[in-house]
Formats: structure tokens, sequence, C-alpha cells
């Protein structure tokens, strides 16, 4: 099934990548209206995009600061990386089972 990406899920995907390859650092601010001038969106789904990375333990808010990208421990990447290892585990036996 072909599924079109929301611009949500465009714009998550993007900041994903962005803080990933670090062209955000961590502890930096991630500025809502630089990124939708940038990409030319609203700030609408870069608010949303920005929970969603929330979730997923990429960035945090701090009151009076705004939306900042988190810094990781050794430790946080140690236990990402095992856990990611165990999903794939699964996924095989589940899938060839």
């Amino acid at each position: 099934m072909i599924r079109s990406e929301t611009i949500r899920e465009q714009v998550a995907s993007y900041l994903r990548d962005m803080i990933l390859q670090y062209q955000y650092k961590p502890g930096e601010r991630v500025l809502e209206q630089e990124i939708a001038d940038a990409l030319g969106v609203s700030r609408g789904p870069i608010r949303e995009s920005l929970r969603q990375l929330e979730q997923e333990g990429l960035v945090e808010y701090q009151r009076n600061r705004g939306c900042i990208v988190r810094k990781f421990r050794k430790e946080d990447a140690f236990e990402v990386f095992f856990i990611r290892g165990m999903l794939e585990i699964s996924s095989v036996v589940y899938c060839e089972g």
C-alpha cells in the first residue's frame, strides 16, 4: 500500500535527521519560526513534530526557553541500541514464526 506522508511527518523526519546529523547540537534551541520559514510551512506542523520528537526523547521543552535538543549520555545511547536490537530480533522471530 502506498502511503504519502503528512506535512507533520515530513517535518518530523527533517528535524530528526537534522538532530541526528548534529545540524542541531545538544542543548541548542529549536526555533519554530526559523524552521517554518526555511520549510515554507506554518508553525502548527512544526509544533506537532516537536511534540512527537519530545516523545521520542530527541528534544525537550524547558520552561522559558522553548524546545531544546536533548543531551545524551553514553548510558542513554547504550540503552537505545540495546532496546532497538531486542526489537529487531523480536520482529524477525515474529515474521518467521
